[in-house]
């Protein structure tokens, strides 16, 4: 799939999605591991979630980062073809989803404070990077 946008010089440039989500996708998963990385060092809380999940690592950060990532490139690309407002309705979409996915580290019992405000951060990271990179790229007519 390729995306069209105007340059400084008037120009139209073609950015293939899959350029554009690749980048999306190390932004996000890198902003994530830094928030990660911080939030170790400064927290006497160890970083652990309920039950068989065990302790909140670097590996689980870039895999759940990917993965929701991943998504929202699929939700994107699925959208530039069959809608004519795919910005529109996939801001509409992602910031949905992105309130939602909430519900995982605020409303899950057993995981201490310091530890929901973390993995909190890291959606609203995820959510912000996706809908800003993925749609600065591409203008709804």
């Amino acid at each position: 799939m390729v995306e069209q946008s105007t340059t400084a010089a008037g120009r139209t440039a073609i950015t293939p999605l899959w350029r554009t989500g690749m980048i999306t996708m190390v932004a996000a998963t890198t902003a994530n591991l830094g928030v990660y990385i911080i939030a170790d060092a400064l927290l006497s809380t160890p970083l652990v979630v309920p039950e068989d999940a065990g302790t909140l690592n670097a590996v689980s950060v870039i895999v759940a980062s990917m993965i929701g990532i991943g998504s929202a490139i699929t939700v994107f690309a699925v959208l530039k073809r069959v809608t004519t407002r795919p910005v529109n309705i996939f801001r509409i979409v992602a910031v949905i989803a992105g309130l939602v996915s909430l519900a995982g580290p605020l409303g899950t019992p057993g995981i201490a404070l310091p530890v929901r405000a973390v993995l909190a951060l890291m959606h609203v990271v995820a959510a912000a990077i996706a809908i800003g990179v993925l749609t600065a790229s591409s203008r709804s007519p």
